[in-house]
C-alpha cells in the first residue's frame, strides 16, 4: 500500500480552495519496469473505520494529548505560554527525530507554541509578509 501526499501552490488572486471548479489532475506512469494494471480494492468498512481512528488519535496527541516535554518535541515549538518557538525550516530540523517525521514540507519555515487566554481575551494575529512572498499559512 502507499499513500501520496501533494501540495499544491496556487498564485491567484482568489482561493484556490474556493473556486469549485479548479481540479488538480496527477498522473503517475512507470518510466522502467513492467506497468501494472491496478484497480484500487473495494472499499472497506473496517479499513475505513481504522483510518479515521489513526486521524482522531493524530489530532488528539497533536493537540490536547501533547506532552509537555521539550525533549520530545520539535524544535520549533515553544512550551512557553504565549510565545513562539524559534522557527526552523523543515529541512534543517529533519535530523531531529522530533522535529515533525515525513509530513514537513521542506520549502517551510516552522514555528509553533501554546496560548493560554482568559475568557474575555482573544488571540489577534497581525502580520506583514514580504513583498517577494509568494505563499503563507497559519
Amino acid at each position: 500500500e502507499v499513500m501520496l501526499v501533494t501540495r499544491h501552490y496556487y498564485e491567484r488572486k482568489e482561493c484556490a480552495q474556493n473556486d469549485r471548479n479548479l481540479k488538480q489532475v496527477i498522473n503517475i506512469e512507470v518510466v522502467h519496469g513492467r506497468q501494472i494494471d491496478y484497480r484500487p480494492p473495494p472499499r472497506d468498512e473496517k479499513k475505513i473505520a481504522e483510518r479515521l481512528r489513526n486521524v482522531k488519535t493524530f489530532l488528539l496527541e497533536h493537540t490536547v494529548r501533547m506532552k509537555s516535554d521539550p525533549s520530545t518535541s520539535p524544535s520549533w515549538f515553544s512550551f512557553t505560554p504565549n510565545v513562539l518557538g524559534k522557527p526552523v525550516q523543515f529541512r534543517e530540523d529533519s535530523k531531529n527525530k522530533n522535529s515533525g517525521g515525513g509530513f514537513g514540507a521542506v520549502d517551510i519555515y516552522y514555528s509553533a507554541g501554546l496560548f493560554k487566554l482568559a475568557s474575555d481575551e482573544a488571540l489577534i494575529m497581525e502580520a506583514t509578509l514580504p513583498r517577494d512572498c509568494a505563499f503563507a499559512s497559519v
